[in-house]
């Protein structure tokens, strides 16, 4: 296995990310979209990184590529730019700005500097991540599918203001939860979590349910989700799960003691990594990559 440190979207401010290479050939690229918040290339804010143990991606890269998939993990503008986003210098209005931009550079830059030699794309959206994956791939035929773990079924209106009133005084949460609304409205509110109105506005347009239904995407989508998840409830992706049985395309399971990253053991004291079941995301991405061996340089 071979890492190798790849810079993108010079344009608008670099990116850096980590390529993974197996040894042998290559069956999938395998793209990591992170989730929501200042996310660096391991999945998670830098402030969460236990010195000496894998971080979430580091270690899902670490699975992908014994099984001969290549995967490539950046950082998000959010957590490179931190700072400018902090003063105010750079704002994020929604899905584009978050995702979207930066998301396409790295594919399109993939498919050009010939490392590794060209295999068939898929992304791989952890928790916000697996909305914005979705979207790119409807809008771009390179993509040979999508996997999302622990994408939220509600849009992020929906699921803060959730959160918000399981975790806040209620009081605090009723006040919150007001502007946010009002923001939904059209009303010019002041930014709420640091993040402007139209920000809110435009991710209430974005949810995983939404963009399946709307843009009929047709190519392999696999929706997975820890059992001990408590950020995205279960009870919402089974009942998401009721509305897309007659997909064919559509691959949907919950993952028996797995956390919103699919660990089921955490690390140790005595310095042991955690561990992940990746087995039905593996066993999707065979299915992925032999579909492709059969349609080689096509959809799959």
């Amino acid at each position: 296995m071979l890492t190798e440190v790849l810079t993108f979207a010079e344009e608008r401010g670099p990116l850096e990310g980590v390529l993974t290479v197996p040894e042998g050939t290559v069956e999938l690229l395998v793209v990591f979209v992170p989730g929501s918040g200042p996310v660096s290339r391991d999945g998670i804010v830098a402030e969460h990184r236990i010195p000496g143990i894998k971080s979430p991606f580091e270690s899902w890269a670490a699975l992908l590529a014994r099984e001969g998939y290549a995967s490539f993990r950046y950082d998000k503008r959010a957590a490179a730019y931190r700072d400018c986003y902090l003063r105010g210098d750079l704002v994020c209005r929604g899905l584009a700005d978050e995702y979207g931009d930066d998301l396409a550079d790295a594919v399109h830059m993939l498919q050009t500097v010939g490392r590794p030699p060209r295999a068939p794309v898929v992304l791989l959206g952890h928790s916000l991540g697996g909305v914005a994956a979705l979207a790119h791939a409807v809008s771009n035929p390179i993509v040979s599918g999508v996997a999302c773990i622990a994408a939220p079924m509600e849009n992020l209106p929906q699921m803060l203001s959730r959160q918000l009133r399981e975790k806040l005084a209620p009081d605090q949460a009723l006040s919150l939860v007001s502007v946010m609304q009002a923001a939904l409205a059209g009303k010019e509110t002041g930014p709420i979590l640091g993040l402007p109105a139209a920000y809110w506005r435009d991710y209430s347009q974005n949810s995983l349910e939404r963009l399946i239904a709307l843009y009929r995407f047709d190519r392999p989508l696999l929706l997975v989700q820890g059992a001990n998840d408590r950020l995205v409830p279960v009870s919402q992706f089974l009942e998401l799960g009721r509305h897309l049985r007659n997909m064919s395309h559509v691959t949907m399971d919950v993952v028996p003691d797995a956390d919103h990253f699919l660990m089921t053991s955490p690390p140790g004291d005595g310095g042991t990594h955690g561990r992940y079941n990746l087995t039905t995301v593996l066993r999707w991405l065979r299915t992925v990559a032999g579909a492709a061996g059969q349609n080689p340089g096509g959809k799959v």
